[in-house]
């Protein structure tokens, strides 16, 4: 007799398990085993026709929702970059720049400097992000009581709405990112009952030849999956792209091969066309593929030209706005300390 503790290991889910805290690792298992099957139902047997088209539009609901968490994440990362850049300049540039402005009218140490500085630098420089971004506005409306600082206080109203934008982008992104990571979750768990509903399938057609049943699955997704994981890539570069120009992604010349994997995020409101080239004067290839307003993509550089190619090149086709972006590496044979 089975201790009572014991568990069977043919009442166990293995692609659930195996899958736990790991989108991507379902993402891969599953579109593996919808195109094995999809091969085998190219014969016209019943049996795996049948199997075929009660699973696929399983899998292309977890892919939908796999796309929309991964752009929903990717962006919600490029807009706490973005943001947190701008905490660094508010510090390092825009502070100093406008203390010096407010001390030009009204020294240190006078009722008026202290009425727009009472807490000094300090409370700009630590804190919660709503009560830094507060500290702005709050400087904001003292400045501008100030005539003769009117030039300041555009200044800083430009800072501020800025800052402002990026901090309510990042928020909505936020809650995108976990509304979308709980309906994922229930297509992960959906997919793997599926998918285990198959295997029974499968271990009762193939019960004479039970080997036939592996051809079915990747099994070192479920085996050994060390290398993959839903850890963000990190971010080597970010910034804007004036309108009617191109910029080369300098962190990555001659760094990348054909298997590179990036994450581009469009965190602007115009698209960016993106492509390589050997020399950055090279006329746009026909590999170039175009990344929609607040969208992420997911593509490897030899999609994007040829393997040779040693320039990325990001370009901005319209006249009118500015483009605004941010590019990630997943690759795990890429030297990432040489891309910082």
């Amino acid at each position: 007799m089975a201790p009572s503790n014991f568990t069977w290991h043919y009442s166990q889910n293995q692609f659930e398990n195996a899958t736990v805290n790991n989108f991507k690792l379902m993402h891969l298992l599953s579109a593996d085993h919808d195109s094995r099957l999809a091969a085998e139902a190219q014969g016209g047997l019943p049996f795996f026709v049948d199997m075929y088209d009660g699973y696929h539009p399983v899998r292309i609901k977890y892919s939908n929702a796999y796309t929309a968490w991964i752009n929903n994440k990717g962006m919600y990362k490029a807009q706490t970059v973005r943001l947190m850049n701008s905490f660094d300049e508010l510090i390092t540039e825009k502070i100093p720049l406008w203390d010096a402005a407010v001390q030009a009218v009204y020294l240190e140490k006078t009722p008026e400097y202290i009425e727009i500085f009472p807490g000094g630098r300090t409370a700009f420089q630590t804190g919660p992000y709503d009560i830094r971004i507060a500290q702005v506005d709050s400087l904001l409306k003292s400045v501008s009581q100030h005539e003769e600082l009117k030039k300041t206080a555009d200044d800083i109203q430009k800072f501020y709405d800025t800052i402002n934008k990026t901090r309510s982008k990042q928020q909505v992104y936020e809650g995108k990112v976990k509304e979308t990571s709980e309906l994922l979750e229930e297509s992960r768990i959906d997919i793997a009952r599926v998918m285990y509903e198959n295997l029974g399938l499968l271990m009762n057609h193939f019960s004479s030849k039970p080997e036939k049943i592996q051809r079915f699955w990747q099994l070192e997704y479920i085996t050994t999956h060390t290398n993959i994981s839903d850890d963000d890539p990190d971010i080597v570069a970010q910034g804007d792209i004036e309108p009617d120009s191109k910029i080369t992604i300098d962190a990555l010349t001659g760094k990348f091969d054909a298997d590179t994997e990036l994450e581009i995020h469009n965190t602007g409101d115009t698209a960016i066309e993106v492509y390589t080239t050997k020399l950055p004067s090279d006329p746009v290839p026909g590999t170039t593929i175009t990344v929609e307003p607040e969208k992420t993509v997911i593509t490897t550089c030899g999609e994007l030209g040829a393997e040779d190619n040693l320039y990325l090149i990001f370009n901005n086709a319209s006249d009118v706005k500015v483009a605004s972006y941010s590019v990630g590496v997943n690759h795990y044979g890429i030297n990432q300390e040489e891309i910082k």
